[in-house]
């Protein structure tokens, strides 16, 4: 029997822990509800059951809807965590139990009961109690009393839950064998991935409420589509990278986008099964689509029939540079053709590589201990409910009592995506907390309090830490908020080799409801060009996020002045390459008080070439003397 589920949502007060989930299982499937702790799943099955009351969302059943009906109407088959066995009942009793309620006639109960014993592995049993009965066949007693009066759907939470790893990777294959064979449409909730993986004709992945992905156990293991799943199915190497035609390639230095470069925002998923390990100084592949480089040996696991390696890779100055974490399985054979011990040197390679093409957002929300610190870690939170970002906090604010209530409901609903950091004990000063901070950890956003509207400090801060993306707020409204529309303006440079990266500036303002108009700094949008020299790809990747956007040609009243909207309660301002922020963007930046701004800058590695890009180039006649500031 099939089961549709339409637009699901369940609240309790102001926290929706079902949010929009709709699905369809096929008749005979078998198919798991993935999830962490919290993440709506087991509120899922028992809505279907009729067991939890839901806000929204229609449930159908073989066609019928049956939203409207009783557990007892809606003829499912429920398996609990804990049993629920009646313990003054024996097995047969128990077995018998939903024919019994149903007046079926005692001949026929004893068949069906014996048959189900028989296929659950208890024949025999029948006339023991569940006291006399282990952990793993109380629970078979509970999946032959499901069966017994052939349901049109079973649904089972978490049922081998409070059993030993043993007895569930035994039971976990008798019951896809038994469902297999009677041809039962089944539903099963579990958190455990290997558990997921055993069972499932195909997973669907919960978080936060939302049905993230739904496939195959293949499909999800090797090609997810979000940073979580792909962490979550499985363990999980997530390097920065770039998407092509041709697939995914890492790229551990930011610079110049590549020709061949997709614009989106992706991670590179590396399987730590497919991460071979070389002897130092092997040659590096020169192939952009290969991944080779050197790393150091961390520390080492004997998992008995394999081997773990944790590897640091270092990219740039130890003092200045990057380093990243990764980690290999290798067989126990590898490991004696090329024994390691902590602090060996190696090469890694990598030839399977995937790209993730929704990586979860990491967000620095820089918060001192005042008015205004409060109130972005406020406005943080709740964009991030809204779009899974993970979030961490860093600043005095988290000891203010007016945040301890929400912070706390924040950790208890979305367990692992908040980090909270109070740095008082060894930085008061916050523009140096945050630097410190970044130097050992990257992130795609930086916000910044209305406090710490302080140009000079802000461009030294920019210079030295790293950051790409930083969003400053100001006192006056809250465009993050779910509730916030308008026309955010967008301000591009003109001359440039390469332009910042705006896939983030499309998703913000996705999130938000917002549309873009974008505005040259010299109010040349819009000027015909040859297609030869389009290097900027500005339009690409606005198209590529949902994201309404136009083009608008604004001169500005006075030289250097900013084209800005009046009405705009957002200007997004590409800074330019780190190397030449100064006193003319101080300038600009005050030029923004009263609004909030998204500063944009671009690495090091995309200086300028004094070549007018695509979008943004004007008629030789009317270029201005080159700036490189500008």
């Amino acid at each position: 029997m099939s089961l549709d589920v339409e637009d699901l949502t369940k609240r309790y007060g102001d926290r929706a822990v079902v949010r929009d989930v709709s699905f369809r299982v096929e008749a005979g499937e078998l198919v798991v509800l993935l999830g962490p702790s919290g993440s709506g799943k087991s509120t899922v099955l028992r809505i279907v059951a009729g067991l939890t009351a839901h806000d929204a969302g229609r449930v159908r059943i073989g066609g019928k809807d049956v939203t409207e009906l009783s557990p007892q109407a809606r003829d499912l088959g429920f398996v609990f965590q804990n049993y629920a066995l009646f313990e003054h009942l024996s097995v047969a009793d128990n077995v018998e139990f939903a024919l019994r309620v149903r007046g079926v006639d005692r001949a026929a109960r004893q068949a069906r009961r014996e048959e189900l014993l028989e296929l659950v592995g208890l024949g025999g049993s029948a006339r023991k109690f569940p006291s006399q009965l282990s952990g793993g066949q109380r629970q078979r007693t509970a999946l032959a009393r499901a069966l017994a009066h052939s349901p049109r759907l079973l649904l089972l939470d978490e049922p081998f839950g409070a059993l030993d790893a043993r007895i569930r990777q035994e039971l976990r294959q008798g019951l896809r064998t038994l469902l297999k064979r009677i041809g039962t449409t089944a539903i099963f909730v579990t958190h455990d991935q290997e558990e997921a993986f055993a069972v499932a004709d195909r997973i669907m992945v919960l978080h936060r409420g939302r049905l993230l992905e739904s496939g195959t156990p293949q499909q999800l293991y090797r090609e997810p589509r979000t940073e979580f799943v792909a962490s979550f199915v499985g363990r999980a190497n997530l390097l920065p990278g770039e998407l092509t035609d041709a697939g995914a390639r890492i790229r551990l230095v930011p610079g110049p986008v590549e020709p061949d470069a997709i614009p989106q925002r992706v991670k590179v998923l590396l399987r730590p099964e497919k991460l071979r390990l070389l002897r130092a100084n092997s040659p590096v592949a020169t192939d952009p689509d290969l991944f080779s480089h050197p790393a150091s040996v961390e520390r080492i696991e004997y998992l008995g029939a394999s081997e773990r390696v944790y590897l640091s890779l270092q990219v740039g100055e130890a003092d200045h540079g990057r380093r990243f974490l990764l980690e290999a399985l290798r067989t126990t054979e590898s490991a004696q053709l090329l024994p390691l011990a902590v602090g060996d040197a190696v090469t890694l390679f990598a030839d399977q590589m995937h790209g993730v093409p929704q990586p979860d957002l990491r967000v620095l929300v820089v918060a001192p201990d005042d008015a205004d610190g409060q109130a972005l870690v406020e406005s943080a939170l709740a964009w991030g409910e809204r779009t899974h970002a993970l979030v961490t906090v860093l600043g005095g604010a988290v000891r203010a009592p007016a945040l301890h209530g929400r912070l706390e409901r924040y950790r208890q609903a979305f367990a692992g995506d908040l980090r909270v950091i109070d740095p008082s004990q060894h930085e008061s000063d916050p523009w140096r907390a945050a630097q410190a901070h970044l130097a050992g950890e990257a992130y795609d956003l930086v916000m910044l309090p209305a406090s710490l509207r302080q140009p000079d400090r802000l461009i030294a801060f920019l210079t030295a830490s790293g950051a790409q993306q930083v969003l400053l707020a100001d006192r006056a409204g809250d465009p993050l908020a779910a509730t916030a529309t308008g026309r955010w303006t967008v301000l591009l440079r003109t001359f440039s080799s390469g332009q910042p990266d705006l896939q983030l500036l499309a998703e913000i303002a996705g999130t938000s409801g917002a549309d873009l108009e974008v505005r040259d700094l010299h109010g040349s949008v819009g000027a015909p060009v040859a297609a030869a020299v389009d290097a900027s790809g500005w339009r690409d990747a606005l198209a590529r996020r949902s994201v309404a956007w136009t083009e608008a040609r604004a001169e500005p009243d006075e030289r250097d002045a900013l084209p800005l909207d009046p009405q705009a309660p957002v200007v997004a301002l590409d800074l330019g390459p780190r190397a030449a922020l100064g006193a003319r963007q101080q300038q600009r930046l005050r030029a923004l008080d009263g609004r909030w701004a998204l500063l944009m800058v671009q690495p090091d590695e995309a200086d300028l070439a004094l070549v007018p890009s695509a979008g943004f180039a004007r008629p030789a006649q009317a270029q201005p003397a080159s700036d490189p500031t500008e």
